[in-house]
């Protein structure tokens, strides 16, 4: 059996934030995160979430008092050295049931594009300590780097054949350029 890049970077993510300091760093904007100008809470431990969209995110802070997060009031937040970026309303997200609004996803890979998976399932193994997460949700998203719009990812293959992927790159203007490069890659024009 082939190791996924999910199983190969669950275990390294986690024990990373094992030994990172429990701190967590919220931005309000993505412009707070760019100038690190959020606000810091240095001994917060994640408690809970409640709600798959509109999550809201409940901490315990110095002095054992909670901290609850609207996510939909905020770009983001690191906690144990992991990004978490909050997914809004967008044309490229299909809304309810397929896609959480106000939800945490974890940046997974930040190179030419970003790739975010499902950020509650991972708050809830570094809870429990666990070296493996639960798959929840949405697969996951895209995005062509931290401050531009999320796109969501198929989670199912086989209901996403080249003809679906068309029609969808085809209902957005902005996404031409994929189009023909998807159909370059099929070696039509």
């Amino acid at each position: 059996m082939i190791p996924t890049l999910r199983s190969i970077l669950a275990p390294i993510l986690l024990l990373c934030a094992g030994i990172a300091s429990a701190q967590l760093d919220v931005f309000p904007t993505f412009n707070d995160y760019e100038n690190a100008t959020g606000r810091s809470y240095p001994q917060a431990e994640f408690k809970r979430w409640s709600g798959k969209e509109g999550t809201k995110l409940t901490f315990k802070v110095a002095g054992g008092e909670d901290l609850e997060i609207e996510c939909e009031g905020i770009w983001g937040f690191i906690y144990k050295s992991n990004l978490f970026r909050i997914t809004t309303d967008s044309k490229y997200l299909e809304g309810k049931g397929a896609a959480q609004i106000g939800t945490p996803y974890v940046v997974m890979y930040l190179g030419e594009v970003v790739f975010y998976e499902y950020g509650l399932n991972l708050l809830d193994a570094m809870k429990k300590e666990r070296d493996r997460a639960i798959v929840q949700g949405m697969c996951g998203t895209l995005s062509k780097d931290l401050g531009s719009p999320m796109v969501m990812v198929p989670c199912y293959p086989a209901k996403w054949s080249d003809e679906r992927l068309l029609e969808l790159l085809g209902e957005h203007e902005d996404l031409a350029a994929l189009k023909q490069e998807f159909l370059d890659y099929r070696g039509e024009r």
